[in-house]
C-alpha cells in the first residue's frame, strides 16, 4: 500500500459518496417513501459493480489496484448496507414487521444475487 493509493482510494470514495447521495435523492422522488426502495437499488448497483470488478481481477488478471480503487474506493462509499439495516429497524419500531423483514431479507437476497451475476460478468 502506498500513500498515492490511499489518496486515490479516498478521492474515488468521495466520488462514490457523492454518487450515492445524488442517486438516493433522485430515487426518493420517484419511488414510494413507504419502503426503502432507494437504498435497496443503491446496494444492488454497488453489489453488481463490486462483483464485476472482483471477477475481472480474480479471473481475468486485471490489476489488483482496480479492485482496491473501485471496490474499496467507489463501491464501498456508494453502497449503504448500514442504512439498509437501520431502515429495517425503523420499520420494526413502526410496527411494520413485514416490511422490515422484506427490507432486510430482500437486501441480502438481491445484493447476493447481483454480486454473483456481476462476478459472472466480470469473469467472462
Amino acid at each position: 500500500m502506498t500513500a498515492a493509493l490511499v489518496v486515490a482510494v479516498a478521492g474515488i470514495g468521495a466520488i462514490g459518496a457523492g454518487a450515492r447521495y445524488a442517486t438516493d435523492e433522485t430515487l426518493k422522488k420517484i419511488v414510494s417513501p413507504s419502503f426503502p426502495w432507494a437504498t435497496l437499488c443503491i446496494n444492488i448497483i454497488a453489489s453488481f459493480g463490486l462483483g464485476v470488478v472482483t471477477g475481472m481481477v480474480l479471473v481475468d488478471g486485471a490489476p489488483s489496484e482496480l479492485r482496491v480503487l473501485v471496490g474499496v474506493g467507489f463501491c464501498s462509499s456508494y453502497s449503504i448496507f448500514s442504512t439498509a439495516m437501520l431502515e429495517a429497524v425503523i420499520l420494526l419500531r413502526q410496527g411494520r414487521w413485514r416490511s422490515a423483514v422484506a427490507a432486510a431479507a430482500g437486501t441480502f437476497a438481491a445484493t447476493s444475487l447481483t454480486a454473483a451475476v456481476g462476478l459472472a460478468v466480470g469473469s467472462a
